[in-house]
């Protein structure tokens, strides 16, 4: 359970991705866009997405 809306989340960088779109990176990371803002965002480890700063959206 989320203790805040995702549009808060979103400001805080904590992002949920749209799943089925997420891709392996060479970087190490999985890539994918956040299903609730649209930025790109970027799996630092499970269930921690965050704003992708070096492919900004």
């Amino acid at each position: 359970m989320q203790m805040f809306p995702q549009a808060v989340r979103c400001l805080l960088n904590r992002h949920e991705p749209v799943r089925h779109d997420a891709k392996w990176d060479i970087s190490g990371h999985y890539l994918s866009t956040c299903a609730s803002c649209g930025t790109s965002i970027k799996r630092l480890r499970k269930g921690v997405w965050r704003r992708d700063e070096a492919h900004p959206h």
